[in-house]
């Protein structure tokens, strides 16, 4: 609480400010619990989920046949944040955060997931297309002359599923991210660690 109150003083921003900090350590914390949860019957059973923790089509329908997912997705270290902005690592909230994300990019969405692509997985080949009249894209990502990961970066209000049950179908690790969802900045780090564990790397 020192560093808040130099921060912001005996004042209503200190207070919103720790508010929201608890909020953040609260999902972090909650979203622990349910991964290990998870992560256990997981291992209890024998089986893994075919279900991305991160597709909220996906966990919406698995939710109806099974347990419920979490929620919330992981925190990164967080540190202070300027001008009302959301803090280091956080992908979500009413502000920008204040690390490269999707929207302070300054190009389209296309453009920023493919430069972050190229540039933090040199090692896989990168292959892209647009999908859905251009209000999707496909980036595949080879190695070795077979497919290592399909993420397709698409609206929230799409229902497209044929890209992901084809993967599904071949068995080749697949992903999504939303470019439209409000409150959802898409984060660099978020991306690169999302992207990073679904490639096994």
């Amino acid at each position: 609480m020192g560093l808040l109150s130099k921060l912001f003083g005996d004042s209503k921003a200190r207070n919103e400010a720790m508010d929201m900090l608890k909020e953040v350590a609260n999902a972090a914390k909650n979203f622990g619990e349910e991964l290990e949860k998870n992560a256990r019957k997981v291992s209890e059973s024998g089986a893994q989920s075919n279900v991305d923790p991160f597709d909220v089509d996906a966990r919406k329908n698995s939710a109806q046949q099974t347990a419920s997912k979490p929620d919330a997705v992981p925190v990164s270290p967080v540190k202070k944040s300027t001008g009302g902005e959301a803090p280091y690592g956080v992908s979500w909230g009413k502000h920008m955060p204040d690390e490269e994300n999707q929207f302070s990019f300054g190009g389209s969405y296309a453009q920023y997931f493919e430069e972050i692509f190229r540039e933090e997985f040199p090692m896989y080949q990168l292959e892209k297309e647009s999908a859905a009249k251009g209000k999707a894209m496909i980036f595949t990502f080879m190695q070795g002359g077979r497919k290592a990961l399909v993420v397709e970066i698409l609206s929230e209000n799409s229902g497209r599923k044929k890209v992901r049950s084809e993967c599904a179908e071949q068995g080749v690790p697949y992903i999504r991210y939303y470019h439209d969802h409000e409150g959802w900045w898409n984060t660099r780090n978020y991306v690169v660690s999302r992207t990073r564990a679904a490639l096994g790397c």
